[in-house]
């Protein structure tokens, strides 16, 4: 049975992310700059993330989140997409790959009905537990992301209030 180029690399992969090796760690989390995104392989592909995230090496971090950021929009809940930024919000003090959880919490793709105000709504929603989660990271990120979305959407409902007396 020949195996297609995917499952071939797939295949090296599993075997490397098993390896105590970090360089083909870091090989594997660049990799996924090449992906197909067209047609990611989910479960295998959030299974990679996992484990890469498992290893807790911080020099992965930027590389983890930029594939996790790809693979948010191919995952309905975001339940993994969120709890995998909390794994890495645990263990870093990078004020940039902070800055790129933000972001990605900001522009996570989703239809919220109505106002753009509702869409930082919905994200301060899906965040609102690292409130109370048992570390102090977490809290202190979840504190400071409420708050910017808070700002926005003080920001949109004065744009959509603008927007009802012009009309």
């Amino acid at each position: 049975m020949r195996l297609s180029n995917q499952e071939l690399a797939r295949t090296y992969i599993m075997s490397w992310i098993k390896l105590d090796d970090t360089v083909l760690w870091v090989v594997i989390a660049i990799s996924y700059r090449y992906i197909d995104w067209s047609q990611p392989q989910l479960k295998e592909e959030w299974h990679i993330i996992r484990q890469l995230v498992a290893k807790e090496y911080p020099v992965l971090d930027p590389a983890i989140f930029w594939s996790l950021q790809q693979l948010a929009p191919y995952n309905s809940d975001l339940v993994v997409f969120y709890n995998l930024s909390r794994e890495i919000i645990l263990r870093t003090q990078n004020e940039d790959i902070k800055s790129y959880i933000y972001c990605a919490i900001n522009s996570t793709p989703d239809v919220v009905e109505g106002a753009m105000s509702n869409f930082y709504k919905k994200r301060i929603e899906e965040i609102s537990h690292w409130l109370t989660d048992d570390n102090i990271h977490v809290k202190l990120f979840a504190r400071q992301i409420i708050q910017y979305l808070q700002i926005n959407i003080e920001s949109e409902e004065g744009i959509e209030n603008l927007r009802e007396r012009n009309w």
